[in-house]
């Protein structure tokens, strides 16, 4: 405001906002500006502790603080004794921290998933003896295999004792590490399936409303409908009631009564006249805020929704809660008086530099800190961070979590499973049969007991003779002896053999529910669970009828019970069963190209190894799926949008796979997964399967691959490295995916034209394709492989066809036609049509987010032409597949023949003909440039390839092999000749160079990632294939010459010093076994040389570190905070520095 002085800015601390107080001065520690540049002495230590961090989080700039010593502390160096003090406190330490660490990794990697694992094999043997124990069968088998005797323990001396516990606890070892991948499997797959079954139904609860209650009472007494009628009037009248009283009484006058109210509930009795005076005060002063925000802003007359209930206000989004008995109660009463508006909020206030920086100071170091927080979380919640008693309570909460959960979903179905099988009719007579294997012994025991006298008593019978059998007399039929033998017995025998086809499947499913495979529990664990859903089912439905009451808690664990396992079933049959699927089928599609392929052999494997076989084929398939999405986005990409908007896009960001899956029946569910199996499918065998048998017949000998994958042509792994580093950077350098995508573009585009879809396809008008020129057929052939314009084309051109409005989008209308002919106009041409429009405007009302539709030319026959497409499509990937293996296979067997290679394994063969081809684009581009006019470029283009052979030869050469070499030298054993002299190949040396170095690099980039820049640059050059943009003096200067400092005297050394000890000792023509001796002595010496020198230079660090603490720890007096202006040069620097560990920890 112009007449009021702006108030000086009084400087605060950013951490409680207080300002500058007598012995509680303000200090600016750090570079940061603004608001946040102040702190108090206390409230920084206070957060450094909490935080635990010695810097600003803003500004990166470590505190510094002054540092005041006791008078007892000796100057220079501390006595000897404090050093190994405070080194074997933290030898102790290092000890203390390995036992712990031992002691965590014993419990999370054996502990936990051995005793999972039993009490899972305990679950399932006590449940085949409960179905043993009821059904009266034999499961197990006599012959179980019985545990080998624990070792008994010999006190009679300690010698004995360590004698005995040694096998002992290799025993126990045994036990625990027996089966212990399958443990882990078990304990892994339980605690993720819980957690991911936990998270599935917060998801569900958070985005999928109840339903309303009228629905869930459906079934219940009508006695309770009068009396939930009842209340709901009963509540509808007070909501109006307190709503008119909320319009017609005055804001003010109500918040006085609340605070009077308040005040009598809460005030003691001696306080009540004070506190009713101030509470007249905050009256007096409301009801002048209030009329003078009423002067201030005046509402308009007409504004009655202002103080509208907003719980009264229906939603798009809650209509599932709406009561369907409230559509028939009256509309709430107007608002006699219309109430005024509240004022409009202030306007935001501009913020300037400081507020900014206020706002900011947190958020900015949010990324920084995160990372190091989430580490500290994973340490403590594993066990290695915080009291060890939270260590121990995680475990056994985990523990009892993993067993719980076994219980409830694995143990319990599969003992109901395993009891009841398939038999649904046996449930009712399973309590009795089970309460008679516990009456009938007893009873059988009371009445032996009971009849005993009456068995002496009452004498035996006599033996009596056989009864003979009654002959009756023989009827004579045969007047129906024809019948029978023509229709009679055919029927009878075909009614025989199916109830004995029925019959046997039924026994052969019952016969699985008595198996001990691992498909044949997991039966029963899904039979136990589907007989929970019925029961649940039953009580929920019928509950209200035979217990008298709802059981709302029936229908809603039901409900999410079926969620559960809805999401549970189709997440696996899209995840797991279709990739597997996917995968078989291309095995049978890629029979051509291995030898001795055949479904014979195929399910021999699977038979052999089941689970590497299904890991194998669930992985290709997921890789087929994942390219064929890929294939499918890019057609999206290419053709209008719209076009494909019958099929769903995968990228799609508000596609959610769980919704989908709970909003879309079941049936539907499957029958779309039925039209993906076999799109899927269809194209598998198009493409591949009748390409590569096309392929193998045309081309004889070709096919199929000379396969030798044990037989490599190099001993060195060049072609693994190759793969590794050369293939990512080759098809980043080439552009493929730029030139794949240029070219599918222009095929769409030309087949779009040859079929005159260009305007329903791409969106393309043409009038060229809104008729046709009548042509002979020969002509016609010609014309539509080579179209070119006719002389006469205006005179005999003929226009067909017609329009449709089309989907402009990938989300249509839902229920509604895709396509409906139109006029040019858009206006629907038939009474079909029109019916079909208005369907589409009805669908379209109903949507949120309208979709958008577009007139284009239809020409005539346009199921053909989508036909004539499809079949285009398919025989161009066909040849484009075939000729991408075929082209270089052909190349490089030629290349291999040429070089005297025969019988080369054709991956090798097939990369040879893909390097001559990229070779022969590169130097067909290469000259190109260079063709080009201007002496720039091609002085540029000299100085990229200086460049890159620089960087090639020195950093992809030379250092690789130095450092393979010197890695045989001291750590790899080199292969030795029979006299003993090491023979170092050099592509094994270069290979493990290569090797060496990327591990390296890694590691540095991992641990140190802020200390060394340039690497960063050098790593993102190398992966982005642009070499030549590395700085060539920098990278000599800063890491080629350090480097070959290092490296060649590390591999020159050992040989001085061996020649030097032969030398000396007259032994220089010792024979080679001694001189080998001697520079393994004298690499040793190097080694321990080095090592010296590095101990010299540490040790002095490391003890001029441990005196600034052991100064901190034991004669700390105070420290003060040093402001960031202060000249810190002139001052001693062991007086200052970062704040002590000591003051740290609290």
């Amino acid at each position: 405001m112009a007449g009021v002085e702006a108030v000086p800015d009084v400087p605060t601390c950013r951490i409680c906002r207080s300002e500058e107080e007598p012995g509680m001065p303000l200090y600016r520690p750090c570079r940061c500006s603004g608001s946040i540049q102040y702190c108090h002495q206390d409230c920084l230590v206070q957060w450094l502790q909490h935080s635990q961090k010695k810097y600003c989080e803003l500004c990166n700039y470590s505190f510094v603080f002054h540092k005041r010593y006791t008078h007892s502390m000796p100057d220079g160096t501390l006595p000897v004794w404090l050093y190994l003090r405070y080194f074997s406190w933290r030898a102790t330490q290092l000890v203390t921290y390995v036992l712990r660490a031992a002691t965590v990794a014993f419990a999370w990697l054996l502990l936990v998933p051995y005793t999972t694992y039993r009490v899972w094999c305990m679950y399932f043997n006590v449940g085949d003896r409960i179905a043993d124990a009821v059904l009266g069968t034999h499961i197990f088998a006599d012959g179980a295999s019985a545990s080998a005797p624990w070792p008994a323990l010999a006190w009679s001396s300690p010698k004995a004792l360590v004698a005995s516990c040694v096998p002992l606890a290799r025993r126990v070892l045994d036990e625990l590490t027996e089966h212990w991948l399958t443990s882990v499997i078990v304990t892994g797959g339980v605690i993720l399936s819980f957690v991911a079954v936990v998270l599935l139904r917060e998801w569900v609860l958070q985005h999928f409303h109840e339903p309303p209650e009228a629905a869930l009472d459906d079934d219940a007494p009508p006695a309770e409908d009068a009396a939930h009628e009842r209340m709901r009037a009963a509540a509808l009248a007070t909501a109006q009631a307190r709503a008119e009283h909320m319009l017609a009484a005055d804001p003010a006058q109500l918040a006085y009564d609340d605070l009077a109210r308040a005040a009598q509930e809460r005030a003691p009795a001696a306080a009540a006249a004070e506190l009713r005076r101030e509470l007249a005060a905050a009256h007096d002063a409301l009801q002048q805020g209030m009329r003078a925000r009423a002067d201030a802003f005046v509402p308009p007359a007409d504004d009655d929704e202002a103080w509208t209930d907003e719980a009264s206000e229906p939603h798009a989004s809650d209509d599932d809660w709406v009561d369907e008995s409230d559509s028939d109660a009256p509309p709430p009463a107007p608002a006699p008086v219309p109430a005024p508006a509240p004022p409009p909020p202030p306007p935001p206030r501009e913020l300037d530099d400081e507020d900014e920086e206020e706002f900011g100071w947190e958020d900015d170091a949010q990324d920084a800190e995160h990372f190091a927080e989430d580490i500290e979380a994973v340490l403590e919640a594993v066990g290695l961070h915080g009291p060890f008693l939270n260590f121990l309570q995680t475990l056994a909460l985990v523990q009892a979590l993993a067993v719980s959960v076994i219980t409830v979903f694995v143990a319990l179905p599969y003992c109901v499973g395993r009891l009841l099988g398939f038999r649904v009719l046996d449930v009712v007579l399973l309590p009795a049969q089970a309460l008679r294997r516990v009456t009938d012994p007893v009873f059988e025991l009371v009445l032996g007991v009971l009849l005993a006298p009456v068995r002496w008593a009452v004498p035996a019978p006599a033996p009596t003779a056989p009864t003979a059998p009654v002959a009756w007399p023989r009827v004579e039929a045969g007047a129906l002896d024809g019948v029978r033998a023509a229709y009679i017995a055919p029927a009878a025998r075909a009614v025989q053999r199916t109830g004995a086809r029925v019959v046997g499947a039924a026994f052969g499913l019952q016969a699985h529910t008595r198996g001990r495979a691992v498909w044949e529990r997991v039966l029963c664990v899904a039979l136990g669970h589907v007989y929970a859903l019925l029961v649940l089912a039953v009580e929920a439905y019928g509950g209200a009828w035979l217990h008298g009451v709802p059981m709302h808690w029936a229908r809603v664990l039901l409900r999410q019970y079926a969620q559960v396992v809805k999401v549970l079933v189709f997440s696996v049959i899209d995840l797991v069963l279709f990739p597997l699927f996917c995968g078989v089928l291309l095995d049978w599609c890629l029979f051509p190209l291995f030898p001795g392929a055949s479904v014979r052999r195929l399910a021999g494997e699977a038979l052999a190894a089941p689970f590497t076989f299904a890991v194998c084929r669930w992985t290709s398939g997921t890789v087929y799926m994942f390219h064929f999405a890929q294939f499918l986005s890019a057609i999206r990409s290419v053709v209008r949008p719209g076009v494909m908007c019958w099929m769903r896009d995968a990228s799609d960001p508000d596609f959610h796979p769980i919704r989908e899956i709970l909003e879309t029946p079941s049936l539907l569910q499957l029958r779309r997964i039925g039209d993906s199996v076999v799109m899927y499918g269809a194209v598998l065998i198009l493409v591949f399967g009748t390409g590569l048998r096309t392929a193998g017949a045309v081309l004889p000998g070709v096919l199929p691959l000379r396969w030798h994958p044990q037989s490599p042509v190099l001993h060195a792994p060049l072609d693994l490295l190759l793969v590794h580093f050369g293939l990512r950077l080759a098809v980043k350098r080439t552009r493929l995916a730029h030139h794949a995508r240029r070219a599918f573009r222009r095929w769409w585009i030309a087949a779009a034209k040859r079929l005159r879809l260009s305007a329903f396809l791409m969106g393309d008008e043409q009038p060229d394709e809104r008729g046709y020129v009548p042509h002979a057929w020969l002509d016609a052939v010609r014309h539509f492989v080579w179209p070119r314009a006719d002389l006469d084309r205006d005179a005999r051109f003929v226009h067909n066809g017609g329009y449709a409005r089309v989907p402009a989008d990938d989300h249509p209308a839902p229920d509604a036609r895709l396509v409906i002919p139109t006029n040019a106009a858009g206006v629907p041409i038939d009474a079909e049509a029109q019916k079909a429009f208005d369907e589409q405007q009805a669908s379209l009302a109903k949507m949120k987010d309208k979709a958008a539709y577009t007139i284009v030319y239809l020409p005539p026959h346009l199921r053909r032409r989508i036909v004539a497409l499809l079949v285009m499509l398919w025989l161009s990937s066909s040849a484009v597949s075939v000729a991408a293996l075929v082209a270089p296979l052909l190349l490089g067997r030629a290349l291999a023949y040429a070089a005297g290679l025969r019988d080369v394994h054709d991956t090798y063969t097939v990369a040879l003909g893909v390097a001559a081809v990229v070779a022969a684009c590169l130097v067909r581009h290469c000259a190109a440039q260079l063709a080009m006019p201007g002496d720039a470029r091609a002085t540029r283009a000299g100085a990229i390839a200086g460049r890159v052979a620089y960087v090639l030869a020195a950093f992809g050469t030379l250092v690789p092999l130095l450092v393979g070499a010197v890695l045989h030298q001291y750590v790899v054993p080199t292969p030795r000749t029979q006299d003993g002299v090491p023979q170092l190949n050099v592509f094994h040396a270069w290979a493990l160079g290569v090797v060496a170095m990327n591990c390296a690099l890694l590691t540095v980039l991992m641990v140190r990632p802020d200390d060394y820049p340039m690497l960063w640059d050098a790593y993102d050059f190398l992966q982005h294939g642009r070499i030549w943009r590395i700085h060539v003096r920098h990278a000599t200067h800063a890491a080629l010459l350090p480097m070959l400092a290092l490296l060649v005297p590390a591999l020159v050394a050992p040989y001085v010093v061996a020649g030097t000890v032969l030398a000396c000792t007259g032994q220089w023509d010792a024979p080679a076994d001694v001189q080998q001796r001697v520079l393994c002595a004298a690499n040793a010496v190097v080694v321990v040389g080095a090592a010296g020198a590095a101990v010299v230079r540490i040790v002095p660090q490391r003890l001029g570190l441990w005196t600034s603490v052991l100064r901190d720890e034991l004669f700390l007096e105070s420290t003060e905070l040093c402001n960031y202006h202060e000249h810190l040069d002139e001052k001693p620097l062991d007086h200052y520095g970062p704040l002590p560990d000591r003051i740290a920890r609290g």
